[in-house]
């Protein structure tokens, strides 16, 4: 069953953050990855605090392909780099039926 991936992110170094993202998206088209939208926060619509820029949302094959993505040693290279480009919570969610 196919899942996906939710991802914010607080930019912190422009250069490393797209240094980051052009190496992240390369890696995980290995493991079936599809970009469906990727926007920058234009404001917030409820209470609360929007404490980030990007929204960013990817379709997986089934949350299997998350998880190996993010336990790979490739992608465990690229955590430095993400660190010192920019703040980012990722997400995994299964489909609903």
């Amino acid at each position: 069953m196919s899942a996906f991936m939710l991802t914010t992110v607080k930019i912190k170094d422009p250069k490393k953050f797209q240094e980051y993202l052009g190496k992240v998206q390369k890696l995980s088209a290995n493991y079936g990855a599809q970009l469906l939208a990727k926007g920058k926060t234009v404001r917030l619509i409820t209470e609360g605090e929007c404490e980030h820029d990007i929204t960013i949302v990817v379709n997986f094959p089934d949350i299997n392909s998350i998880d190996s993505l993010f336990e790979s040693e490739e992608y465990r290279d690229l955590i430095p780099l993400r660190e010192e480009g920019a703040t980012i919570v990722m997400t995994s969610h299964q489909m609903l039926e």
